[in-house]
Formats: C-alpha cells, sequence, structure tokens
C-alpha cells in the first residue's frame, strides 16, 4: 500500500505499480490476489495505527505507470478486486 487518500467519506487505499518498457507486462499485472489479499490484512492495521480517522467505506485502488523512452501513460483503476 502506497497511499492512503480520502475521497469524500471514503478511504482509498492505493497501490502504485510501474514498468518501464514492455517486457515485464502491464503495470496492473503486478495486483495479484495474493497482493490484494496483503492490502485487506493491511486495512485493520492501518485504521488502529490512525484511531482518529473514520470513514463510511473503504476502496482499493491501483495507479499503474508505464515509461517507455520519453513517454508516460498513468492509468487509475478505481475499486479493484
Amino acid at each position: 500500500m502506497d497511499i492512503v487518500a480520502r475521497d469524500g467519506d471514503t478511504i482509498v487505499f492505493i497501490e502504485v505499480k510501474t514498468r518501464t518498457g514492455q517486457t515485464t507486462g502491464h503495470p496492473l499485472d503486478a495486483v495479484t490476489p495474493r497482493k490484494l489479499a496483503r492490502i485487506r490484512q493491511l486495512v485493520p492495521a492501518w485504521f488502529h495505527a490512525h484511531r482518529e480517522q473514520t470513514a463510511r467505506a473503504i476502496r482499493i485502488d491501483c495507479i499503474a505507470v508505464t515509461m517507455i523512452a520519453d513517454h508516460v501513460a498513468i492509468e487509475h483503476v478505481e475499486a479493484l478486486g
């Protein structure tokens, strides 16, 4: 989990994946079911450490960054898994 943000009443846990080139696949390919499960396990620990934070909902997003030469593509995918 790289970023924790607020979107209205929702706390958003964001994983950022970056790839330089195309040989290793799309950045979202790295967000496996195992990785999502790990993020889900971290959410209660984050709230425990930040007791002052409240939310009506939580969401897990991913930001995929692909850099090829001088071109950078950024995708924001909401509500993974």
